[in-house]
């Protein structure tokens, strides 16, 4: 008998289906509390996305600079998920940030008003702590994700009301 086994290439211990359930209920809540509820298969792809995007941001570093958009790392994680496992998974901005607000260590900027533009998030490949099971171990434990950081403000004026109208 042959048995192959797979390293284990997540740095962290992994939450339990059970527990990544719990940490998606609470994120979707807290990040788009006004969402409709899911089907059931809208419910299983999104479980899908979040479960292999909280996969891949576990294997990353942590950056307090924002200067990447979230999409530039949705397309890595996807790329990822297809080495991984062979097949393509698609993952959506939503599911994606809600494993960003699971993961508990990740800076993040999310502006509701501007969904889904000016989404970013503080990953990095070698540079930064790396990921630690604490944070998502305190999301689940205290029911409450990290805050958005909110965007620097403009150095532009704002324009005046009377040239301006929109």
């Amino acid at each position: 008998m042959v048995t192959i086994t797979r390293p284990n290439v997540f740095p962290i211990p992994m939450p339990t289906p059970d527990e990544m359930t719990g940490l998606l209920s609470i994120t979707r809540a807290a990040l788009f509390p006004k969402a409709p509820p899911l089907g059931t298969y809208e419910a299983r792809a999104f479980f899908e996305s979040f479960a292999v995007a909280f996969q891949y941001i576990s294997t990353l570093r942590r950056s307090s600079e924002l200067k990447d958009r979230a999409d530039l790392w949705i397309d890595r994680c996807e790329n990822w998920a297809h080495e991984r496992h062979g097949e393509y998974v698609g993952i959506g901005l939503s599911a994606f940030m809600c494993a960003i607000a699971a993961a508990g260590d990740v800076d993040y900027r999310l502006d509701p008003a501007r969904w889904p533009y000016d989404v970013y998030c503080g990953l990095a490949w070698n540079s930064g702590p790396a990921a630690t099971a604490a944070g998502w171990i305190q999301v689940l434990a205290t029911k409450k994700v990290r805050g958005s950081i909110p965007a620097p403000k403009s150095p532009y004026q704002e324009p005046h009301p009377l040239i301006y109208r929109g």
